[in-house]
């Protein structure tokens, strides 16, 4: 994926926007929205809504001497 919006994913509980930038495959936005669903689907979490954004990026690694 590349900067791109993947929209409101509404639970029982909660609206939150899941917004992705850089090299952020489906299956890794899927495990997110699973982690988030188990966090905001707590009995006692009040009801929230926001957004989650997740961002990839290359880490340039320099040759040691």
């Amino acid at each position: 994926m590349t900067a791109k919006d993947t929209g409101a994913h509404v639970t029982s509980t909660a609206a939150v926007e899941m917004r992705v930038e850089g090299d952020v495959d489906e299956e890794a936005v899927a495990y997110l929205r699973e982690k988030v669903d188990a966090v905001l689907g707590r009995s006692g979490v009040p009801a929230v809504s926001g957004a989650v954004r997740v961002a990839r990026a290359v880490a340039h690694h320099a040759e040691r001497p």
